[in-house]
């Protein structure tokens, strides 16, 4: 007998009533590019001994670190302002243009780190 979705979901510890974890900052960066062979974008993989997505192929991206919103960070800063960049996050009224800023660096740092221990 062929088994349904529902014959499935205990084996898949799914319940969308439970509490999930609280929700951290967090940044993820999709960079793609043209090339000759068509669109291309960086993807790197998950270490195969981490709990969650072991193996799996995902955007570069992570957790916002306090150093991410540090004076000395923001100082190297150039570009757009902090409020500029609050703006491209979308409407949010959770989002401060600091922790904007952040959320940027964290992007960049975040893609710096995986791409180098690639």
């Amino acid at each position: 007998m062929r088994e349904g979705p529902r014959d499935l979901a205990p084996s898949l510890d799914i319940d969308p009533l439970r509490a999930g974890p609280a929700p951290v900052p967090a940044a993820t960066v999709v960079l793609l590019r043209d090339s000759a062979r068509g669109l291309e974008a960086l993807l790197v993989q998950r270490p195969r001994a981490t709990a969650f997505m072991g193996g799996a192929h995902v955007f570069p991206g992570g957790k916002l670190a306090l150093e991410d919103a540090s004076e000395a960070v923001r100082a190297r800063c150039v570009g757009p302002s902090d409020e500029t960049l609050r703006h491209a996050l979308g409407p949010s009224e959770e989002i401060d243009a600091v922790t904007a800023r952040a959320l940027h660096v964290a992007a960049i740092r975040e893609t710096f780190e995986e791409v180098r221990d690639t």
